[in-house]
């Protein structure tokens, strides 16, 4: 039997291979968003994923969006998809209808003023390294006043001073200015320290499983190029030098699925939801150190051309395990909660 998500997941997998391109990622590099690829998704449902249906969304689980983000991933989407899934979420949570907007998000900052006057707030600080903000009209971001207090934003940009810079793969990542902004009372909602650290940590997951994803496309694409490239007249996949190269990539590529999955599955209610969020998001960003290259030896010299997708693939790859916390700040992160843990590790396990 075909269930409904099965459904969803072919759909949505068709949809990107059909219109995620090799062209349309260059163009989007250079500065040109992909308007009809988007309103497919939109239209279809795909950025509502998670919100009910109720509340205006398509319905699903937020299992079934980030199983729509490793699709993203492994085809290099350059749509601030998981931005905007993630932060429709946080309107509904928070009891906001849904914005006919285009969103982006910065997870987390602790150097924004915010002050209170009779009119609504006024906004002083800077948000660092903000997806995508050029084809954006809203930025969403969790805030911890110097009072301790959390609150979420929803800035308009063109309210906002906008630096631009991106990453090594192309993709925007600006930095947001605000200089004395006002904005509505609206715009500026309480939330628990709760909600603010299933925030960061449903951020975190989402780049994550955008990693995997990308990490098994490229597995995909090596073991596609060691049966066709011929030399010495048979595939070079016949060597035993590639078959060792590409069984360390295969493994690599399916643990990192494995742990991405197991982090999604996890329930989010439960405080080991944001462990394995953490130790998902280490262990990919450390496996890319070894299976980039391992990608780039199997395809050689012709990998490292532009007419060659691999890099769209690679280039975000080393981009991304250094997004929201490289694997050095996790890492460091669960080490000090299971030192403060009044468990045993093994219990913690």
């Amino acid at each position: 039997m075909i269930t409904i998500e099965r459904m969803l997941i072919d759909t949505t997998e068709k949809l990107f291979k059909q219109t995620c391109t090799k062209e349309l990622i260059n163009d989007s590099e250079n500065g040109i968003f992909p308007k009809i690829f988007w309103n497919e998704l939109d239209s279809m449902g795909i950025t509502t994923i998670g919100v009910p249906e109720d509340c205006d969304g398509s319905g699903f689980t937020k299992l079934d969006a980030f199983a729509v983000l490793k699709i993203a991933g492994s085809f290099a989407a350059p749509i601030p998809l998981a931005e905007s899934i993630i932060a429709n979420w946080q309107y509904v949570e928070l009891g906001l209808p849904l914005p006919n907007t285009k969103q982006t998000i910065s997870m987390i900052n602790e150097d924004v003023d915010l002050q209170q006057h009779s009119e609504g707030w006024i906004i002083n600080g800077t948000f660092n390294r903000v997806p995508f903000t050029q084809w954006a009209d809203e930025l969403v971001s969790p805030v911890k006043t110097t009072t301790g207090k959390w609150y979420l934003l929803t800035i308009p940009l063109n309210l906002t001073t906008t630096a631009p810079d991106s990453n090594i793969a192309g993709e925007s990542r600006n930095k947001v200015i605000c200089q004395n902004t006002s904005i509505n009372s609206s715009q500026v909602i309480a939330m628990t320290p709760e909600h603010a650290a299933q925030f960061i940590h449903e951020t975190l997951l989402g780049r994550t499983m955008m990693m995997a994803g990308a990490l098994q496309q490229i597995l995909t694409m090596s073991i596609h190029h060691a049966k066709e490239r011929q030399q010495f007249g048979r595939p070079i996949g016949k060597f035993q030098a590639i078959k060792q190269q590409l069984a360390v990539l295969t493994g690599l590529a399916t643990s990192a699925n494995v742990i991405a999955d197991s982090a999604a599955t996890a329930t989010v209610d439960n405080i080991q939801f944001q462990t394995e969020v953490k130790i998902a998001k280490t262990y990919i960003s450390q496996s890319i150190s070894k299976a980039v290259p391992i990608a780039h030896q199997i395809h050689a010299a012709i990998g490292f051309t532009h007419e060659h997708p691999l890099h769209q693939y690679t280039r975000r790859l080393w981009s991304w395990r250094d997004e929201y916390g490289s694997e050095a700040f996790w890492a460091k992160q669960i080490g000090e909660n299971v030192l403060s843990s009044s468990k045993s590790l093994w219990n913690q396990l």
